[in-house]
């Protein structure tokens, strides 16, 4: 009761008349009653600080000036000078609001001036780091202005500028992609046309150099030659430029070869397929260096079939010549094309092969990437829990080395297969680790295949706006670039995501499915033409195109089958028995989802795959009369959803996940209209509640979400009552501060059902985990 007047008396120095005390502490309060309350809380204060050095007389208090230090006036004092070391030690006192639990007006005003003076001192202070170039030092600062004005276009382009110049090319974007999404869900707008300009420049810009030891003016070509190659490892495109020009100028001992396929790496690297067959037309044709560059050079464009005949006559060349380099790098591109061919039991020996030879060879590089390929043939298989351990030792492996290329594509794969196991924040922070690296190295394919899996993930956590502007994004990037495959690739997510965010946009699904599938066919890549002919089969199955769908079902099925990818066959054969009844063929449709029942009893599908199996079939049997057996099915295919939710992370990835997509959906109203589980907004109920603001703290209407059904059911399952009783609490919690709300102790036990001392030792808990 004392802290409004200690605050008024600390905050005004100068003796203050008892009348003014009183109307600023009790405003609607008759003079003669304030007068009586003010004499109270000062006898309150006195009592409960007997060492403040507090003075008063009949008409005015007083806590000295110059018997105390204050950190505002301290602040300000600073904030007021002309001095940059001054600006920074007022900044290191501003710790957050003003008395942030004290609700008096007049405090609001205060509250607001001092935060107002902050904000200020952080553009001035910052932008004078910014012009001395002490860009270290800056970036705390246009962080800390981003946090407290998230709306301020100035300060999100001090951020990206300061990120930009320290090279952190990835961190300056994400910035301003946080900002895209902020300022279209919250104020429905996008950036300014500098801030968008700003973001297209950093985009475009050459990567800065990875700091390295400086090279002597009188380096030997074989010095700059192993230099160059360190780079490329490193994805580093600057120093590999540098080492290029002064090799051109001064060419190895051994020739011009050497330094054309460097040339021909650097290009490959930045994915510019165009120059790297320029230069390799000019080089011998027989030589093993040469034609594994161009395997490369033709896996890299898709041409699979092209590039393993030409990884394997490099591999025998390389034999010949006992060039174990370019033995190396044939059986990588090799084992690439056998498993992009489906040839699992070969690529495994090869990736092994090239792991022994890297070994050998004492090529960090060399074992990162065989172990990748193994990494990826496992994941494929869907051998994830196989695939997890070899993910994270190429992580240690290329972290150690500096091999920031090779870090990314390991981060990308770990993500992709925790994701397909059901854990999608954890990937979601690992794959944003990846694109950064590919930023900040400048290479944009990459960077756009990592947005298509982030969009992925977007989806599965049912935050279609997010995943419908990243692969928006991702086609940008490969429309600026001319990547017809990336173009390609892109439709395919997007024919693959639009029925997550809305079946209404069916129709425009299957357009870009067929025009992905058209390129990839053209092309040779039955791996992606496997997926485009899924996602088409999947969009025609819900436009009620049964017959189509049939048809680019079957497809798809035989082409994973030949691709040795049997964990896709069991949901294709459901689906196939869903499109079969909508043709009016029962009995067809039966065998084809016993025949996926049977494929997943021999080999179970991880994840939520099973669901999909069990909803088809029941379906199925239900078509049957069988309705006993259909409402069994349907009941193992929800349970199967709550075992495998109760693996998720939080509480919105839960909740996303039993509406995610048109599958999920249908089967939640099959188990919500047969009794199977009630309806989520069956544990809505609504409470009026004391404000959290205003002088009369007037209640305000919050509905709280008290049982969330299939998402509360699986994290009961998995961590058991408590947890689940705590997230219900951190929940209601949440709903009730959004609505400006503050429940009791006494309203939060009652509606969860405990003591209030279990719900103070729940808040306890809650604060501690989020710490």
């Amino acid at each position: 009761r004392t802290h409004p007047l200690l605050a008024a008396l600390l905050l005004h120095p100068r003796p203050q008349q008892r009348i003014h005390l009183v109307g600023l502490l009790f405003p609607d309060m008759p003079e003669r009653q304030g007068r009586r309350r003010l004499s109270d809380r000062l006898w309150l204060l006195r009592r409960s600080l007997p060492d403040l050095p507090l003075a008063a007389g009949a008409e005015w208090i007083e806590i000295p000036a110059q018997s105390r230090w204050l950190d505002v006036e301290a602040f300000r004092r600073g904030a007021a000078g002309t001095d940059l070391a001054g600006w920074q030690a007022a900044l290191a006192l501003y710790r957050g609001d003003l008395l942030p639990d004290c609700f008096d007006d007049w405090l609001l005003l205060e509250r607001e001036a001092l935060h107002l003076e902050y904000v200020r001192l952080l553009l001035r202070a910052g932008s004078r780091l910014l012009e001395r170039r002490q860009f270290e030092a800056a970036l705390p600062l246009a962080q800390r202005l981003v946090q407290e004005e998230p709306f301020d276009e100035g300060a999100l382009r001090m951020v990206m500028r300061v990120h930009a110049a320290l090279g952190q090319r990835g961190a300056a974007l994400a910035a301003y992609e946080r900002f895209v999404e902020l300022a279209a869900d919250e104020l429905g707008t996008e950036p300014g046309e500098a801030t968008q300009a700003l973001a297209r420049a950093i985009q475009t810009a050459a990567p800065s150099p990875i700091p390295a030891t400086p090279l002597p003016d009188d380096s030997s070509p074989d010095l700059l030659l192993r230099r160059a190659q360190t780079g490329l490892e490193r994805g580093d495109r600057a120093s590999v430029e540098r080492c290029l020009r002064r090799l051109q100028a001064h060419p190895p001992t051994a020739g011009e070869t050497p330094v054309r396929l460097l040339e021909v790496d650097l290009a490959l690297l930045c994915g510019d397929h165009d120059r790297a067959g320029r230069i390799l037309e000019a080089c011998e044709r027989d030589q093993a260096a040469v034609v594994a560059r161009r395997a490369a050079l033709a896996l890299a464009r898709g041409q699979i079939t092209a590039a393993h005949d030409a990884a394997s006559h490099a591999l025998l060349l390389a034999h010949d010549e006992r060039d174990l380099p370019s033995e190396l790098e044939a059986l990588l591109v090799l084992a690439h094309t056998q498993r992009r061919l489906g040839q699992g039991t070969r690529v495994l020996a090869t990736a092994e092969q090239a792991l022994n030879l890297a070994r050998q060879c004492a090529s960090p590089a060399g074992v990162v990437r065989a172990r990748l390929v193994q990494g990826l043939t496992l994941y494929r298989q869907g051998r994830h829990r196989e695939a997890i351990p070899v993910f994270y030792e190429t992580l240690s492996l290329a972290h150690e080395h500096g091999l920031r290329r090779y870090l990314a594509e390991a981060l990308h794969g770990l993500a992709n297969v925790r994701s397909e196991l059901g854990v999608f924040l954890e990937p979601l922070d690992t794959l944003q680790q990846a694109l950064s690296i590919w930023r900040d190295l400048g290479l944009p394919r990459k960077e756009a295949r990592t947005l298509h899996s982030l969009s992925s993930l977007y989806d599965l956590l049912g935050r279609g706006a997010e995943a419908l502007r990243t692969l928006e994004r991702a086609r940008q990037i490969y429309e600026r670039l001319g990547d017809r495959q990336g173009v390609a690739r892109s439709q395919y997510h997007l024919a693959a995501g639009i029925p997550y965010r809305d079946e209404t946009r069916v129709g425009e699904a299957i357009g870009l499915a067929h025009e992905a599938l058209s390129f990839f066919q053209v092309h040779e890549q039955p791996g992606w033409e496997a997926a485009a002919q899924a996602a088409l089969g999947y969009a025609l199955w819900l436009d009620g195109q049964h017959a189509a769908a049939l048809d680019a079902l079957r497809q798809a099925y035989a082409l994973y089958q030949h691709l040795g990818e049997m964990w896709f066959l069991p949901e294709l054969l459901a689906y196939q028995g869903l499109a079969h009844l909508g043709l009016g063929n029962p009995a067809e449709a039966l065998d084809c989802t016993r025949r996926a029942l049977l494929a997943l009893a021999q080999g179970p599908a991880e994840g939520d795959i099973a669901s999909e199996i069990y909803y088809a079939h029941a379906v199925v049997l239900a078509a049957h009369g069988q309705e006993d057996r259909a409402h069994e099915y349907f009941a193992r295919a929800y349970h199967n959803l709550i075992e495998y939710a109760a693996q998720f992370e939080d509480e919105p990835a839960r909740r996303a996940f039993f509406s995610r997509d048109p599958t999920v959906r249908r089967l939640m109203e099959e188990v919500y209209a047969r009794g199977i589980a009630p309806r989520p907004d069956s544990g809505v109920v609504t409470r009026w509640l004391p404000s959290r603001a205003g002088p009369d703290r007037r209640p305000v209407p919050v509905e709280w979400t008290l049982d969330a059904g299939p998402p509360d059911a699986s994290l009961k399952r998995s961590q058991g009552a408590i947890a689940l009783r705590r997230e219900r609490l951190a929940r209601i919690l949440r709903e009730a501060h959004s609505h400006g709300a503050r429940p009791t102790i006494q309203q939060l036990a009652d509606d969860l059902g405990v003591s209030p001392r279990t719900i103070k030792r729940d808040l306890a808990a809650i604060r501690k985990r989020e710490a």
